[in-house]
């Protein structure tokens, strides 16, 4: 009997701790940054929502392409990701700001960007929950660096 109860509550307890959304959206993006170092492109597919589209007019296709031909060009090729902001207004979309570089030898800090001769930019992703505890991405936006980008934020 008392087993019994143990388990019951254990079960009420785990029910309780699923993962807040933002959780989940930063293991969708370590697990983009695994799968784009290894190679695994495709695996991109299930982290982007079908009916993404940016600015450009590019679908989830055109992305996964676009992400295909950089890892092609430019292997190998190792990513820093840096977290700048993440906002989620209520029961909306969540909006991720990141700091991503990206080079051919591993990169440990920002302070191995310049070493490294990177590529950095900032990206602004929006994740939309398609389904209970599944965030994909809907939307992103990509600019250059600049130099004010590696300043504190206030």
């Amino acid at each position: 009997m008392r087993t019994g109860l143990t388990t019951v509550l254990l079960l009420v307890v785990l029910a309780g701790c699923a993962p807040s959304p933002e959780t989940l959206v930063r293991e969708a993006l370590r697990e983009a940054e695994l799968a784009a170092e290894q190679e695994r492109v495709s695996d991109l597919r299930g982290l982007v929502a079908e009916q993404y589209q940016d600015d450009d007019g590019r679908t989830r296709d055109d992305l996964i392409r676009l992400a295909k031909d950089y890892v092609e060009r430019h292997r190998p090729v190792h990513f820093l990701i840096v977290e700048r902001r993440l906002v989620r207004t209520g029961s909306g979309p969540i909006e991720v700001e990141l700091l991503v570089a990206a080079a051919s030898v591993p990169l440990e800090s920002l302070l191995d960007v310049s070493r490294a001769s990177a590529d950095v930019g900032v990206v602004t992703l929006s994740f939309l929950e398609e389904s209970q505890h599944t965030w994909r991405i809907a939307r992103a936006d990509w600019r250059p660096a600049s130099a004010a980008d590696f300043l504190p934020r206030r």
